[in-house]
């Protein structure tokens, strides 16, 4: 079965801190605390498009103005603004991990809240490599795994042990955070699904300038949730009608101009 590797995991997180601060310094003054989790995403991975385009546009210094619908986002350049629509393609198999992810996250949160001085990287190992859960369950599973955690941590007692749990590694690091190793297999970006996601917003271009009252569209659309671009060069032959259409790796910080 597969596992994370710690070394790695670790170096991957204190990469994250580093961008993490980095972006904080883009338009601070706009809050994701009360955004929808939906725009909250969006938000960050527009802030890390800025931080990237702001390294590859050499006297050109992107600022985040306002989000929004229609497009989602405008930004600046000097006296240009732009509309900027962010547009997320995901693996097939995103939305499960999403949710065992999100369960972990507030499971860790637990531990956090009950053990303050504790903070250790956990790596689980689920029975089948899933986690079958409903929505009314959850609120027990979270407890379950944060107890768990703890008891096997301190070795208080190892009296119980979740059914759906097959194993656990563990380290001592500067933030606790829990996690694990989905079972589904990295796709790469396919011709086909990128040239889709352009069609799909092409038609609201017009709308967009109409809205925004900006005349400058352009398009980012987003992977990296287990869907990687291999760098081919794809002759897409679609009027794109945006100005620019850009293809962004979020968790890799890849940024490439396609149209």
């Amino acid at each position: 079965m597969k596992t994370i590797n710690m070394e790695e995991l670790k170096k991957h997180i204190s990469d994250f801190i580093a961008r993490r601060e980095k972006i904080k310094k883009i338009s601070p003054t706009i809050k994701s605390d009360n955004l929808l989790k939906k725009h909250s995403v969006e938000l960050s991975h527009v802030k890390t498009f800025l931080s990237l385009l702001n390294e590859k546009e050499f006297g050109n210094q992107y600022s985040l103005i306002c989000q929004r619908e229609s497009p989602d986002f405008i930004i600046s350049c000097g006296n240009y603004f732009i509309g900027l629509e962010h547009e997320r393609l995901m693996n097939s198999g995103k939305e499960i991990e999403e949710s065992i992810q999100s369960l972990l996250d507030k499971a860790a949160q637990h531990f956090i809240s009950k053990h303050p001085d504790l903070k250790y990287i956990v790596n689980f190992q689920f029975v089948n490599n899933s986690l079958n859960f409903t929505k009314s369950e959850q609120p027990k599973k979270i407890e379950e795994i944060s107890n768990y955690i703890f008891n096997y941590i301190s070795k208080e007692t190892l009296d119980f042990k979740p059914t759906y749990i097959q194993d656990i590694r563990y380290e001592i690091f500067n933030e606790t955070s829990f996690h694990y190793s989905p079972s589904y297999y990295i796709e790469t970006l396919e011709k086909s699904k990128l040239e889709e996601a352009i069609r799909r917003k092409i038609t609201k271009v017009t709308d967009y300038k109409k809205k925004s009252k900006c005349e400058i569209q352009w398009l980012l659309i987003v992977i990296g949730d287990k869907l990687e671009y291999d760098g081919s060069l794809y002759e897409i032959n679609i009027d794109p009608s945006f100005d620019k259409v850009f293809l962004m790796e979020y968790h890799s910080f890849k940024l490439w101009q396609i149209l």
